[in-house]
């Protein structure tokens, strides 16, 4: 019978976690008693000490808002964007047969800048919907519930970071006109007619939507930039 080499080993006779020598013969007195176990973690919280939601619940309650969104400004936006809907499809259809006849003479930057003035036409269409219905939404159960629908799926409050109770109008209206920048920084774009104008306002306007939940993530109060300017926090109630 081969016997285990020389080394530390866990002790089958004492408390868990304790470690006894093996000399490769036999058990000695040797042992190490059994590490300390680390202090836990302590828990982000407010002043008064709620504790702070965690980024990724955050991110699941946006996607249940998004979607909720989604769902009632498309149904309103299909409503109204009919003409939009037609002058886009004769704009496409007039490209593809260009590209059919002729391909080698087909202007792609006439194209784009057609398509963008077509959404500068139709900017109250295209993007009203979606634009109000966040925002009377946000507003809304911000101040009489404290919560969207997906934070309250999620167990999550909006609240002041320094005292709780009722949000005001201008701690809301704070975090909407922050939230909402990036889209009306892309809307200032198109309405440029302008494709490098467009490209340019996309650009900082995408950059900015990412950063400014993504501050959250690694912001020792955990806030999003939105919360800062703001001065509230997003807790867990759960």
């Amino acid at each position: 019978m081969t016997l285990p080499p020389a080394n530390w080993y866990p002790d089958p006779s004492g408390p868990p976690a304790q470690l006894r020598y093996w000399d490769g013969s036999a058990w000695t007195d040797n042992v190490v008693p059994p590490a300390p176990a680390p202090p836990p973690r302590p828990v982000p919280t407010t002043p008064d000490g709620v504790p702070l939601a965690g980024w990724w619940w955050r991110v699941l309650a946006h996607l249940i808002d998004g979607m909720i969104v989604a769902t009632v400004s498309g149904i309103v936006g299909w409503l109204v964007q009919g003409a939009f809907r037609q002058d886009f499809q004769e704009l496409v259809e007039g490209f593809a047969a260009g590209m059919t006849i002729s391909p080698e003479t087909v202007d792609y930057r006439g194209f784009f800048a057609d398509v963008q003035a077509l959404f500068a036409a139709h900017a109250v269409a295209v993007y009203g919907p979606a634009l109000v219905i966040g925002i009377t939404y946000v507003a809304l159960m911000l101040r009489f519930v404290g919560a969207t629908l997906g934070k309250l799926a999620v167990g999550l409050r909006v609240r002041l970071r320094e005292k709780p109770g009722q949000l005001s109008w201008t701690s809301i209206a704070a975090r909407l006109v922050i939230t909402t920048l990036p889209t009306i920084v892309m809307c200032a774009g198109i309405l440029s007619r302008s494709l490098t104008v467009l490209l340019v306002f996309y650009a900082i306007g995408s950059l900015f939507s990412m950063l400014d939940p993504l501050w959250a993530a690694w912001d020792s109060r955990r806030q999003a930039i939105h919360d800062k300017v703001a001065r509230t926090n997003v807790v867990t109630i759960r």
